[in-house]
């Protein structure tokens, strides 16, 4: 089995989106404390909400700076 220290993903993509796969993360995987940093160009606060209760640890609005995205990856990967 591979180990992961990070996961980062999109929330829109094709085969399943990011509330799926952190859903799956968290409930069946070996690693369920993974930290997760979604990437998103949503905007509903209730959608997002719902992002941040099945998981993820970071959200992160497109279009980004990777300045900003350094900083979230330096507190996920700190805990």
């Amino acid at each position: 089995m591979k180990s992961f220290d990070l996961v980062v993903t999109d929330y829109n993509m094709p085969e399943v989106n990011g509330r799926e796969l952190t859903q799956y993360i968290r409930v069946q995987s070996q690693q369920s404390h993974i930290p997760v940093l979604m990437v998103t160009s949503e905007s509903s606060e209730t959608h997002l909400a719902n992002i941040e209760q099945d998981g993820a640890h970071a959200l992160c609005d497109k279009p980004f700076e990777p300045q900003f995205i350094k900083k979230l990856l330096f507190q996920l990967l700190e805990h």
